[in-house]
C-alpha cells in the first residue's frame, strides 16, 4: 500500500466535506439565470470547468486520492482511465443538468435551495468516506 495515501485521503476528504458544507452555508443565495444570443451552454462549460476556482484544491486533494486508487489497481493505465472516466463523466452531469434545466427549469429553479441542500449533504459523505478510508489505512 503506498504510504502517502493516508493523508492525501484525509486532506481529500476534508476538502470535500468543507466544500459540502460551504454548498449547504450558501444555498441562500441564488442564481440567476439568462439567455441572450451570445451565450453558449458549451463554451459557458468550457469556461466554468476551465476556470472554477475548487478545480485546482479538487485535484490536489480528492482528485488525488482518486488518480492514486487508479495507480494501484492498474498502474499509470489507471491514471488514465481514472482521468477519461471523471472527464466523461463531469461531461454527462454537465449534460444531464443543461437537460433537466431547459426541459423542467420551471420546476427546478424554484428548488434550487432543496436540491443544493441534497448535493451538499451527499458531498460530505463523500468527503467522510475518504476521511474515514485515510483514517483506516493509516
Amino acid at each position: 500500500m503506498l504510504q502517502y495515501k493516508p493523508p492525501i485521503y484525509i486532506i481529500g476528504g476534508a476538502a470535500l466535506t468543507l466544500m459540502g458544507l460551504l454548498m449547504i452555508k450558501t444555498r441562500e443565495n441564488s442564481i440567476k439565470i439568462e439567455t441572450s444570443r451570445l451565450n453558449s451552454s458549451l463554451l459557458g462549460g468550457i469556461f466554468y470547468t476551465a476556470f472554477n476556482p475548487t478545480q485546482p484544491p479538487w485535484w490536489a486533494s480528492a482528485g488525488l486520492a482518486l488518480l492514486l486508487q487508479g495507480y494501484e489497481l492498474m498502474g499509470n493505465p489507471g491514471i488514465v482511465t481514472v482521468t477519461a472516466g471523471h472527464w466523461l463523466a463531469d461531461l454527462a452531469y454537465y449534460s444531464l443538468v443543461s437537460h433537466l434545466i431547459c426541459k423542467y427549469g420551471k420546476f427546478l429553479i424554484p428548488r434550487q435551495r432543496q436540491i443544493t441542500l441534497i448535493l451538499g449533504a451527499f458531498i460530505i459523505m463523500l468527503g467522510a468516506y475518504f476521511t474515514l478510508n485515510g483514517l483506516i489505512s493509516s
